[in-house]
Parts: structure tokens; sequence; C-alpha cells
């Protein structure tokens, strides 16, 4: 589309967003803001301009990206451009881009595009643990809406902040794995430890991190539940409610990590399949027994029987209204003596209690056979 008495040359580009991205492997310290986009009257030509903050002041590599497909992907890289972009790039407000995009791409006349600053540190994602994942920092919407096949009241949507990476475990601790941490007789088992307290979960992340030379998160009183979280330590310990939502969704927003309101008993979790599932979904099958973890497809960050096979443990005192803690960083400690949350459903249970929202809270001194858990630590 040309204005009248233009020359048709004039190229005119909608850009209906521009947004930006970071690939910081430390949290919030690189990071690139307050993007925006101006186009020359009658020219070809776009001014860029965006706050770059970087890790120790130091030069990054710096792209700009072009979509044509609403931002689904970001597959084309726009080269006829100058200023702040490319390698070396220094930190500073007001960084600024000039992009010829008549030459980069005169194929787009007319068409509807976004655009993305990314910035690249070249350090990378921090290397986990054998056996643990590594979760980015981010922002992601926890609970369910109203709706949602099986949702409960005490799920009320809402938008949770985490700052902090950490490694998660890609699977829930196995019985191997738990008599190697704490002795006993030794097994090869590879299923989930059951009949585990919430207190006896602290106690295994404190030894883990002994055993590893790290920092032990807890300080572990006498009596049931009297535990008090050390937030600047290094080593192993319960994830918090939202930690675990978040790390199980992995983007997802509907009920279930595949993103949607289904899940079968037969091919993604082990669970109840062979009764009262959710509003247009399967009859499945009904195992009435722990599985080998792993044996299901992971979600998209890595993690296994996120939904199923055990119940889990976190970190977190149960409290109906968790929407009202605060949305960066939210954890609910109310002291010893408290119920403290489970997550992620059951061998034996329906579909319904295994979504990514649902929660529910027991004592932490007590234990059955469905009570599990899988540790974490924050990234460094």
């Amino acid at each position: 589309m040309h204005p009248s008495g233009r020359s048709p040359s004039v190229l005119f580009i909608l850009l209906f967003l521009l947004g930006a991205a970071t690939a910081a492997a430390q949290g919030t310290e690189l990071v690139v803001s307050n993007v925006q986009v101006a186009q020359r009257p009658f020219t070809a030509l776009f001014d860029i301009t965006y706050d770059l903050q970087t890790v120790g002041d130091m030069a990054v590599t710096v792209s700009l990206l072009l979509s044509t497909d609403g931002g689904a992907t970001f597959p084309l890289s726009c080269t006829t451009v100058t200023g702040a972009v490319g390698d070396e790039v220094l930190p500073g407000l007001s960084r600024h881009i000039e992009w010829n995009a008549a030459a980069d791409q005169p194929g787009l006349v007319g068409t509807n595009v976004r655009l993305r600053v990314l910035a690249d540190d070249q350090l990378g994602n921090p290397t986990p643990p054998p056996g643990f994942a590594y979760i980015a920092p981010g922002v992601f919407l926890m609970g369910s809406p109203v709706g949602e096949p099986g949702r409960a009241t005490n799920e009320t949507r809402h938008e949770v902040t985490l700052t902090r990476g950490f490694f998660i475990s890609q699977t829930e601790v196995t019985e191997q794995r738990w008599y190697q941490v704490m002795g006993g007789t030794p097994s090869s088992l590879q299923i989930p430890k059951n009949y585990v307290s919430w207190d006896l979960a602290v106690l295994y992340c404190n030894t883990l991190s002994i055993q590893e030379g790290l920092t032990p998160a807890y300080t572990i009183g006498t009596g049931v539940n009297n535990v008090t979280w050390n937030q600047s330590a290094d080593g192993y310990r319960l994830p918090t409610e939202a930690e675990w939502e978040y790390a199980c969704r992995a983007t997802a927003t509907m009920a279930f990590h595949n993103d949607t309101n289904c899940l079968s008993s037969d091919t993604e979790a082990n669970y109840k399949g062979s009764e009262l599932q959710l509003t247009g979904c399967a009859i499945g099958i009904f195992r009435n027994a722990r599985t080998v973890v792993g044996s299901f497809p992971a979600n998209d960050w890595g993690l296994r029987d996120m939904h199923g096979n055990m119940l889990e443990w976190v970190w977190d005192a149960y409290r109906t209204d968790y929407q009202n803690l605060d949305p960066v960083d939210p954890v609910h400690d109310a002291g010893t003596g408290s119920y403290r949350v489970f997550r992620g459903g059951r061998w034996n249970i329906d579909a319904r209690y295994c979504r990514s929202a649902y929660r529910y809270f027991y004592f932490p001194g007590d234990s059955t056979a469905n009570y599990g858990f899988r540790p974490v630590r924050w990234a460094p």
C-alpha cells in the first residue's frame, strides 16, 4: 500500500509487535527492555531502540530476528543492519539499530511481521547434576482457569514470576537412589520410593547435600515439621509449590503438560484410567501399581512422571488463597505443625487429581504408599 503521490518503490511494513528476548544464564541479569521501533517517513528504513543490561557489563551478541507467522517462529535474521547489533555490543540505554527493510526483505511489501531483539551472552545454561534438568527463570500462570475440567476452588489462577533458575530431578526419587543416599538394604528397584513423609524428604535433601559437599538447605529441629529453610544455601531441597507447577507445565496452559485437558493412562501417565475420566477423554488402563520412573514421555523440559505415579511433597505449607502470596518467588511457610502441600497425583487416583494445577495437603509427619518426592537445588 502506497500513499498518493509517492513513489511505488517505498516499502511499508506494519510492525505490530516488537519483542525482546534474552539468552541469559544467570537469571534476569541479561535483560533486553524498552524496545521501540519507528519507520522513517516515506522510506524503508526502521529505527529500533532498546535498553541492554548484561552480566558484569560484558559485551554480548545482539541479533534482530524476523517472523512472518505472527510470532510463532523467528526464522529470519535481519542482515542489512547497522548500529548496536552483532558481536561485542556493550550495555546501555537507547541502544540503536538501523534496519533497511527494502534491501533485506524486498518480498515483504505490505506484509505484517514481528521483530525480536535477541541478546546472547554466550554463557549458555548451567550444567545440571546427573539426572537433573535446568529450569530457567520465567513468568507463568499458576492455577487453573474457570471451566477447566476437574477444577477445584483452591486453584485461583494468577501470574507468578520466578527470578532464579534451579535444577530439578528428572524423575521421582527411586527405591535404589533412596537407599544409596540414606543407607539400609540396597535396592536396584527403579520404581519411586514411597512411604516418605515430608520430614523424611527434608532429611534426604540434607543428607544428599552433605554427601556432595553442598551447604544443607535446612536446619532441622526436634519433633515433626520443625524445619527452617536457608534460601541462600546451595544444597538440595524440596521445590516450592510455584516451582513445581512451573516445571510441570513447561509452558503449557491447559490441564496437563501435553497442553490438552486429556491425559492417556495408556501412553502418557500412570494413574487410574479405568473410570471417572474428564469430559471428552477416553477410558484407559489402571495398573494398580507404581511404574518404573521414566516409563512415559517427558514434558518439554525433560521431566518424567509429573502427572501420576506418586504424589510429590513440596516445601510450602498449605493455604487456600495462595494467589494472595507475593507474586514474585512466592513461598508459604506457616511453621511447625502446619500441613504441607503435595502435587502431581498418583497411580491409584483418577485424572482430575493429576492435573498441573491440582493441589492438596497432609500432615508432614505422616507417610503412605502414595507419598514420594523429587529434589531441587538452585542453579549457580
